[in-house]
């Protein structure tokens, strides 16, 4: 997104300074002929303040979503069908090759591992052999869990209430799928909150904590802050950073319609700011007009925080001087 800047003057009293009190050691001086026919506007230099920030849009969206994916190999035997999903409903069920008969199998294993170990304990059988047998119960009790688990993770259940959205090309009724394989995304819809999407790199200096202005035309104006800063991507055409606002309590603002939102990076006091139309730049080099006994004195001066009509003067210039403004 492009950068924009704000500018936000406090006029401050300045006593006017002389000639010599501007300073500059870069100037030179042009007389303004018949002053009187010629047409231009003056401009007197003052502190104030400036604000360097960002403008987007925003609006109360749900921000938060998680992807759900197939674990393990199989053949789908039943799919949820519908948008909205309850917190523990199924998904997605499906059959594991091979996976019950194993378990069967094992549970056989199991059973007569726990019966021998069992009846070496109650026939005082010798040490070694009761606890060679607790061992072998064990590692076939590991075994029978693990198939078991497997069977477990062969239904899919939704983690949370919300918008479900299913991979239909790849995930159905009768697909073979496989573990690792991408099945649905449910974006959680407990909540709303204010979100702004930025298209492209991160914001220069936006971070958690950061303050935001909010507007929403007519209806309301208050403070908010940045609580979480998420990255999507979604390609070339749709990469970028959704932030997460916090508009303050009270806020009026409405659950509708889209809300103008400046993200303030940071504020100086007591600098000094021109309008861009006294900025002259030429061959490299930027200076100023300033009006002194009737002559204009081109002053050399540095560039601060750049706004849509106001620059900051980092030097050249400290207030008091009159600057001609071309018409």
């Amino acid at each position: 997104m492009k950068k924009k800047l704000l500018a936000v003057f406090m006029s401050v009293c300045m006593c006017c300074m002389s000639a010599c009190g501007s300073g500059t050691d870069s100037a030179e001086s042009v007389e303004i002929y018949d002053a009187e026919e010629i047409k231009y506007d003056t401009y007197t230099v003052e502190l104030g303040v400036i604000k360097e920030a960002y403008y987007a849009k925003a609006e109360f969206d749900y921000p938060y979503s998680e992807n759900i994916f197939i674990m393990q190999n199989g053949i789908i035997t039943k799919m949820f069908n519908g948008t909205e999903i309850e917190a523990g409903a199924v998904i997605c069920e499906q059959i594991v090759d091979g996976l019950q008969e194993q378990i069967e199998e094992q549970k056989l294993i199991l059973d007569a591992a726990e019966e021998t170990y069992t009846s070496l304990k109650n026939s005082g059988a010798s040490a070694n052999d009761i606890e060679y047998a607790q061992i072998n119960y064990q590692l076939e009790k590991n075994a029978y869990d693990k198939l078991m688990k497997k069977q477990e993770e062969a239904t899919v259940y939704a983690p949370f209430s919300g918008n479900i959205r299913i991979e239909t090309e790849g995930c159905y009724a009768g697909a073979q799928v496989y573990d690792g394989q991408y099945l649905a995304t449910i974006t959680d819809k407990s909540q709303s909150y204010l979100c702004s999407f930025v298209y492209g790199d991160k914001l220069e200096n936006v971070n958690f904590g950061s303050s935001v202005t909010i507007k929403q035309g007519a209806i309301a104006e208050c403070s908010g802050m940045v609580v979480d800063i998420i990255e999507r991507d979604g390609g070339t055409d749709y990469a970028g950073f959704l932030y997460v606002i916090e508009p303050e309590e009270d806020s009026g603002l409405k659950d509708f319609g889209t809300i103008d939102v400046i993200f303030d990076v940071y504020e100086k006091d007591n600098v000094v700011v021109v309008p861009r139309s006294a900025v002259k730049q030429v061959g490299g080099r930027t200076y100023v007009n300033v009006l002194i006994g009737g002559n204009k004195i081109e002053t050399d001066v540095e560039l601060g925080i750049e706004g849509a009509d106001e620059i900051e003067i980092l030097s050249g210039l400290y207030g008091g001087e009159q600057l001609i403004i071309n018409r």
